[in-house]
């Protein structure tokens, strides 16, 4: 069922698949609440899924507010309390799962487990790593702003380690160029806003929500993997493995599902 919440500065675009304990899935890049289907009809068969179309995206216009990450927290806060079933299981990837630790920082009555993929904090990194992860999104903006949205999708894929050969079979990969608004916000505006936004730990450490950072088993020596490697030891909690790389959960969610349902149960 789709639906629409009025929060101020913006009308917000969500849906609600399946039956059971209530699931938040936040996903990375310019996804919307339809670009993980093939992963939320997996989690559905057992959990109620709610995803939706962050502000400033096509179906969730704005009149005001901008595209940082404590936005979007605040968005998804409102959203979980328009729902009514809280506290909830959280999945984020990416910049959501930037949203997702800044929801449980904010709001920690909210989520009673998260579980967030490679967020994509230059903060959590140190020396030179941290010199080229910072290198790395000014990148993918100046190739945005001046060769276009596909050259700065390419930039932003390269550095996370996306690789549309590493897919299960069967796995339709969405034209980007179909949704291109979407895209060019996402690399105009929100990319500034994950480089400027930094993880909260104290908060996240003082928080009762059972908080599992992974990152890909593909991923190698990604800088967004050691972002999710540091964040556990900072938290003072072991990371986990889970299929595929950075997209993991686009192109395996067969296999990430299943996983993500071992990680949520704990």
């Amino acid at each position: 069922m789709e639906y629409s919440l009025d929060v101020p500065g913006a009308t917000i675009h969500y849906r609600l698949r399946g039956d059971g304990p209530p699931l938040l899935v936040l996903g990375g890049g310019y996804a919307n609440a339809d670009t993980l289907a093939p992963l939320v009809d997996e989690l559905a068969a057992h959990y109620t899924v709610l995803t939706h179309d962050r502000r400033g995206q096509a179906r969730s216009p704005r009149s005001g507010g901008t595209a940082s990450i404590t936005e979007h927290a605040e968005d998804v806060a409102r959203l979980l309390s328009e729902l009514g079933e809280v506290p909830v299981a959280v999945y984020g990837s990416s910049i959501g799962a930037l949203i997702a630790l800044e929801l449980t920082a904010r709001h920690p009555e909210l989520v009673h487990t998260l579980v967030a993929l490679e967020p994509p904090d230059t903060g959590l990194l140190d020396g030179a790593l941290r010199e080229r992860a910072d290198a790395d999104l000014l990148g993918a903006d100046r190739a945005f702003r001046e060769s276009g949205a596909m050259a700065g999708l390419a930039r932003f894929g390269a550095f996370a380690g996306v690789d549309p050969r590493d897919r299960e079979d069967g796995v339709v990969l969405e034209d980007p160029r179909e949704r291109m608004a979407d895209l060019e916000y996402f690399l105009g505006e929100e990319c500034a806003a994950i480089a400027a936004h930094h993880v909260d730990v104290e908060a996240l450490k003082a928080a009762p929500t059972r908080i599992v950072p992974v990152s890909g088993v593909n991923s190698a020596d990604l800088w967004v993997r050691v972002c999710a490697v540091e964040l556990a030891a900072r938290l003072g909690v072991p990371w986990q493995g889970v299929p595929g790389a950075h997209n993991g959960d686009m192109f395996r969610p067969h296999a990430f599902a299943a996983r993500l349902r071992e990680l949520l149960a704990g």
